[in-house]
């Protein structure tokens, strides 16, 4: 996926500018600039979407060169002047260029020309459904198979360990030999796409000066042992010094793409029932750390994989299946007034509740979520249903009017929660 954080909106005409400046009134992160030869040379790194307001060759011509992966590319959509139709050009999955111009289209009325087989077809993108869901596809030289397939036969059957709700064309099995998908973080020795939700909490304990090639070692021995599938680590939890000061698990953990999350000796003997190493409390002063600091960071109330003490390394395991709710606001009352933030949140999101006339305000940012809106004075239910839904390992944005801090939204989900 595109590393940028921009979407640039690029015009040559009179008519072009107006239009661009019609998205940037809808849609405040996007840009509007007055395309030149070095245009895209410019931006190519920093953006990730880049719309052309101009003749498709135009846009063809200009981009062709810098084209490379389609992971790492930003989007590439056309549109002509009139905004009658507006053409996902390249990166329509990966980089999200299907969904741009879904969302260009409902705020001015053109027609979307998204030619994906899967979205030709309304079939669910299931790479798509993937990075929508936090997923991690472990083989992705599987994917291109697994899609023709969906094509062929308009239905995945998936095999689904997870809370995630799954679409009306990818069908739930109970028998994991059956499956072209399987959503877990166990490994299975089946011919299917994997995809690897983010859910082990890894607990750790390291001896000083430990090396990364050793750290890797044991982790994915301990993982292996136990059948789990190092692509559905979530982060890496111990004690606050050893983030501090472990070089090798730096190294380690910028490896495997996962953060460090370092908790005080206090926070560590806080948590009661965890086997107790005379080896920490000697050098650090805790009653034990892989067990507690695993325990801390997934929030659960027990350990998949209790303590397992190698020569330098000490592992634990625990597992957490979580939403996320997100408190946004809309500011004084219209979309341009949206702070970057909160359209992230939204656009991250499964589900948007709140009231309808908060809802109306955000409607260009809507299409494909599900929906929960209530009336006035209904503040707490609407609470309660978004923190159950969180609950239930779905992202929610809760949508408040103005500044959800002033006006009390947020202190009543935090009560709520």
């Amino acid at each position: 996926m595109a590393t940028g954080s921009r979407v640039i909106v690029y015009y040559i005409t009179g008519g072009g500018r107006e239009l661009a400046e019609k998205l940037s009134e809808a849609m405040p992160e996007t840009e509007c600039v007055s395309y030149t030869r070095d245009s895209v040379s410019r931006d190519w790194q920093t953006a990730k979407a880049l719309v052309f307001i101009m003749a498709s060759g135009i846009a063809v011509r200009s981009v062709a060169s810098f084209l490379k992966d389609k992971k790492e590319d930003p989007a590439i959509l056309v549109m002509d002047e009139k905004a009658a139709h507006v053409v996902s050009l390249a990166g329509g999955h990966e980089a999200g260029a299907n969904d741009l111009a879904r969302e260009i289209a409902s705020v001015t009325g053109a027609t979307p020309v998204i030619t994906t087989g899967t979205d030709s077809n309304e079939l669910t993108s299931i790479d798509v459904f993937a990075r929508d869901h936090g997923l991690v596809i472990e083989n992705r030289g599987y994917l291109s198979h697994i899609s023709r397939r969906h094509i062929r036969q308009t239905l995945l059957k998936v095999f689904n360990e997870t809370t995630i709700e799954l679409t009306d064309d990818l069908l739930g099995v109970r028998d994991v030999r059956k499956a072209d998908v399987i959503i877990s973080s166990r490994l299975y020795e089946v011919d299917a796409l994997m995809f690897r939700p983010r859910e082990l909490y890894l607990g750790l304990g390291v001896n000083s000066g430990t090396g990364a090639e050793e750290i890797e070692k044991e982790v994915s021995k301990f993982l292996k042992d136990n059948g789990f599938s190092p692509a559905s680590l979530a982060l890496i939890a111990t004690h606050e010094k050893k983030k501090r000061e472990e070089a090798g698990l730096k190294e380690f953990a910028e490896k495997m793409g996962v953060r460090i999350l370092g908790f005080t000796t206090e926070e560590l003997n806080c948590v009661k029932g965890v086997e107790e190493s005379p080896a920490a409390m000697k050098a650090l002063g805790v009653r034990a750390v892989a067990e507690p600091a695993s325990l801390l960071a997934s929030g659960a109330k027990e350990l998949t994989i209790k303590k397992v003490k190698c020569k330098n390394v000490t592992l634990s395991l625990s597992i957490a299946r979580r939403g996320r709710l997100d408190v946004v606001g809309t500011g004084p009352g219209g979309l341009e007034y949206i702070t970057p933030n909160a359209i992230k949140a939204i656009r991250e999101s499964d589900v948007v509740v709140g009231f309808k006339s908060y809802l109306d305000l955000i409607k260009p940012l809507l299409p494909g979520k599900e929906v929960v809106s209530s009336a006035m004075t209904q503040e707490v239910k609407r609470v309660q249903r978004a923190v159950e839904l969180a609950t239930d390992g779905r992202k929610v944005a809760l949508v408040s009017g103005g500044d959800p801090g002033v006006y009390a939204m947020a202190g009543l989900a935090y009560e709520v929660a």
